[in-house]
């Protein structure tokens, strides 16, 4: 069974926003770190990480975290802008992995979720090479887990899970060819891989932890455009991360859900290898 896992592989692009553009910077690393300890902590085989950004602390990271800095400008502090700053970003991590030549099932993952450790192995395991779907998984509010048992996916960025042969992700960042990766969005993925005949294969186990409340969601803190009259966000949103949800008891919740999602914020190992 483990020799299957040797065929593909599997990477995490983690996009993080501009210091200037984070609402309270330490917050942001502290999140980050979490994340990355958690995509890092995988469960029999390792995944592997690029984390893309203007900057970030020299810090202890998990060895299998490579790094990407580039000189990204600050967006203006809109949902639009802000998003598109986010995917310049994916863009530049799937360029990087666009120079391992190799086939990669490719996550987008917000730098402020966790991943279950059975994620990667699962899907590495099932090797469908065409992708898949996180359909169940936990929204969280302080010490307040939610289970949302359908639909997940549209309410969470780090959803989908696509296949990719080299000649599937772009040569540069001015390759404006499409790419699933970069022109298909989350809440949209499920239904267009359906139209094509090959559709995603649902997660069958919660595998996210979708971390809201803490200051640091894009989706949380900015309108849709710059327009004045622009609705705010919260009611932007209204009615789309609402549905399909419980309520749990927090601590009860948190304690049993920390060994399968919480890596150690400074895991052991290595200084991650930067790109500049």
């Amino acid at each position: 069974m483990l020799g299957k896992y040797f065929l593909r592989k599997f990477c995490f692009i983690v996009p993080l926003r501009n210091k200037a553009t984070a609402n309270v910077w330490d917050q942001t690393v502290r999140l980050c770190i979490e994340t990355l300890a958690s995509v890092s902590r995988q469960a029999l085989v390792p995944s592997e990480v690029i984390l893309v950004c203007s900057e970030f602390p020299d810090v202890v990271l998990p060895s299998n975290v490579t790094i990407i800095r580039s000189d990204f400008p600050n967006p203006k502090p809109n949902w639009q802008d802000q998003h598109v700053d986010k995917y310049n970003k994916i863009r530049r991590g799937l360029v990087e992995l666009k120079k391992r030549n190799h086939e990669y099932y490719v996550m987008k993952f917000d730098a402020d979720d966790l991943a279950s450790d059975r994620l990667v192995p699962w899907v590495l395991d099932d090797d469908n090479k065409t992708g898949y779907v996180v359909t169940q998984g936990y929204r969280q509010r302080g010490r307040l887990f939610e289970l949302v048992k359908q639909d997940f996916h549209n309410q969470c960025g780090s959803s989908n899970i696509l296949f990719a042969s080299p000649d599937q992700l772009p040569d540069s960042m001015s390759d404006n060819r499409k790419f699933d990766l970069l022109s298909i969005g989350h809440d949209i993925a499920v239904e267009t891989f359906e139209r094509r005949g090959t559709p995603l294969a649902p997660i069958p186990f919660p595998g996210v932890v979708y971390r809201l409340g803490h200051g640091e969601n894009i989706t949380a803190h900015y309108t849709p455009t710059d327009d004045p009259q622009a609705k705010p966000s919260w009611k932007f949103y209204a009615g789309k991360y609402l549905n399909h949800v419980k309520a749990l008891p927090g601590n009860l919740r948190a304690r049993r859900l920390r060994g399968e999602y919480y890596g150690d914020q400074v895991a052991l190992g290595q200084k991650s290898r930067a790109l500049d």
